[in-house]
């Protein structure tokens, strides 16, 4: 089939569904796993920047995706800065402590990570931001985190 300006069926938006409004996560802590990771410019072309897909693994929310950049390089110094710690948690949740160029090396790996909500400003809804990363430390049979019981040396006897 090439490539054409003419679909091969009639198409009847009025017969069809439109995209459901978006749930919001709740704020937390999820597992999730890098399923896609390019390095592009920004369009300014003041820096570039690694764009990661993360796809929730979560029993409740599997497979629902969300979207991180990690600026490696800018002209702001500060934005620099920030974007390379925001890459190096990521590479240190998924075990990766030498130099690399490769960026399918943080594909599937399991970690954890923190998400938020972003309000809207009345020109866009609320939307789900991608936080700090994590390696997990502790992992339940369904994916969920379970937390460290609080140290407690009182002795029982």
């Amino acid at each position: 089939m090439s490539a054409s300006d003419q679909l091969s069926e009639a198409f009847n938006p009025a017969a069809e569904e439109g995209t459901p409004e978006p749930t919001l996560l709740r704020q937390g802590l999820y597992v999730a796993r890098v399923t896609d990771a390019i390095i592009k410019p920004y369009k300014t072309g003041k820096g570039q920047a690694v764009f990661l897909t993360w796809e929730l693994m979560d029993d409740e929310y599997s497979g629902r995706k969300l979207w991180s950049k990690c600026t490696l390089s800018h002209e702001s110094e500060k934005a620099m800065k920030f974007g390379r710690q925001q890459f190096k948690d990521i590479c240190d949740a998924c075990g990766i402590t030498g130099a690399f160029t490769d960026l399918t090396l943080l594909y599937d790996k399991p970690c954890l990570i923190s998400v938020r909500v972003e309000e809207g400003d009345g020109q866009y809804p609320p939307k789900n931001e991608v936080g700090r990363v994590r390696a997990i430390s502790a992992k339940g049979a369904n994916g969920a985190v379970k937390e460290k019981a609080p140290f407690n040396d009182a002795i029982p006897f």
